[in-house]
Order: structure tokens, then sequence, then C-alpha cells
């Protein structure tokens, strides 16, 4: 495992859109890891197997995946003391988001362009508190 202690999870059982995300986030060369998972459960076992003096800053996330979907992958972050404030970016046509308390959500089939301008966003808050 690396040990660069600042990991963005991607989450996302289409490998397609999982390279596209991580394209548009590396675009911006932050010293981040990136970590691709299939389904929520792999997404899990990523995170107990993560030192503890590593962290997830961020995770993009898919709702309708097999084995543990998103919103069973969401109520584990939320009940983990390590995960719960970690922000959350919905990437999915699943709509039924607005329920979980999420702040960000993407649609899928946006260009490259929107992805990287909306990760933009996203990520401009999180390198402020890791340059700190």
């Amino acid at each position: 495992m690396n040990t660069n202690p600042h990991w963005i999870l991607i989450v996302d059982d289409d490998p397609e859109v999982r390279t596209l995300v991580k394209r548009s986030i590396r675009s911006f060369s932050l010293d981040f890891n990136c970590f691709e998972a299939n389904h929520g459960l792999e997404a899990i076992q990523f995170h107990q197997a993560l030192p503890k003096h590593q962290s997830i800053s961020l995770v993009v996330l898919d709702l309708d995946m097999p084995h543990c979907n998103g919103f069973e992958l969401l109520e584990y972050l939320k009940e983990n003391s390590m995960t719960k404030s970690v922000p959350v970016c919905i990437h999915s046509a699943n709509s039924t988001f607005k329920d979980q308390k999420v702040k960000y959500h993407l649609e899928k089939g946006l260009s490259y362009f929107d992805l990287k301008h909306t990760f933009s966003e996203i990520l401009s808050p999180l390198t402020k508190h890791h340059q700190n």
C-alpha cells in the first residue's frame, strides 16, 4: 500500500466510469492516491485495511452496484468515526440519494470537461485543508 496518507475512493461497478473519474481527478496533479472499488464491499475492505496514519479524504460513489450498493456504503461511512465527516460525491443516475444529506451530486454521462469543473470545486477545500 502507498505511504501517502491521503486517499480518494472511487466506487463504481463500471470500469470506464472509474477511469474517467480518476483521470479528471488526476488532471489536478494533487497529492492524493486514488483507489478504485467495484462495489461497496470492496471499498469497506479497503478502508478496513488502511493503516491508521492514512485516511480517505473524498469518496466518489455510484449508488447502483452489486454486492454492497452505494446506500449501504454510505451507511457504513456515516457510522464509522473515521469516515463520518469524509465528503461524499454521488456519481449516479439514481436520484433517490436526496435523503442521504450528501453535498455533491454528479449526473452520470457528464463530459470530461464538466467532471473536471465540478471536481475543481470539490477538491479545492480538500487541497487547502491538506496543505495546512
